[in-house]
């Protein structure tokens, strides 16, 4: 004797229908909220500099980091850029365009990461972190991406050849060791790309350490270090809403 198909029901094509449409709709909100994490818009003027040149960008522009490559959308087109930190007109604050180490030696802190497209002010020494809504607040360090860019989250003194050179908080350095030297400082706006002869350079903190910038060192009571670079491995610091 055949068994007798089952006729599908109305109703388990509605079912089917609607578990067709929700996991739709989950895979549209994961793409969306990964698009989130991998762009920016500032939604105001911002600037770079790049290899000594000053990259000025529209209030409409969207950064995007794919692969740890940094692209620029500006409305006129895709491009490529160093990823140098997003700088503002008349404000002291700067977003990171890479996950980069948060080290704060007179605390006695493990390093912690933070990451990309973590928007950065700072005001009387307390500087805010901030990224998708969440935010903490930290007092002095710097920040290191494992390889040749600092960020300095506090006042310290930039040394090389003969220079003695003064840099506030949010101030940044790139370093070719013994090659060149390029800093961006905001106590007055200015930046400057510098070559170098087999010349060492240095950061010093007024809380007792220093920093070895092209060796990657760390200078403290205790001796030197060389500092931790793997970036992606350590803890991602802690925000609240």
């Amino acid at each position: 004797m055949r068994r007798r198909k089952k006729q599908i029901t109305a109703l388990q094509m509605i079912l089917v229908g609607l578990v067709g449409v929700i996991l739709c709709a989950l895979v549209l909100l994961l793409i969306f909220y990964a698009d989130r994490l991998r762009s920016f818009r500032p939604a105001e003027a911002t600037f770079q500099y790049v290899a000594g040149t000053l990259l000025e960008y529209s209030e409409d522009t969207v950064y995007r980091s794919e692969d740890g490559i940094l692209k620029i959308d500006d409305g006129a087109g895709e491009n490529e850029t160093h990823g140098n930190p997003i700088l503002y007109k008349n404000e002291n604050k700067m977003t990171l365009t890479e996950n980069m180490l948060l080290m704060q030696p007179s605390e006695r802190t493990g390093a912690q990461r933070v990451n990309c497209f973590t928007t950065i002010s700072e005001r009387g020494g307390l500087c805010t972190l901030t990224l998708e809504n969440r935010f903490t607040e930290i007092y002095g360090g710097f920040l290191f991406n494992g390889e040749d860019t600092y960020v300095f989250l506090e006042e310290v003194t930039l040394e090389f050849a003969n220079n003695q050179i003064v840099l506030a908080p949010l101030s940044y350095a790139i370093v070719g060791y013994q090659q060149y030297v390029e800093f961006y400082n905001t106590a007055d706006g200015e930046y400057h790309l510098v070559a170098l002869d087999q010349v060492d350079v240095t950061a010093t903190f007024k809380r007792g350490y220093s920093l070895d910038m092209g060796k990657d060192t760390i200078h403290t009571k205790e001796g030197e270090a060389l500092l931790y670079s793997a970036v992606d491995k350590v803890e991602a610091i802690k925000m609240g809403k």
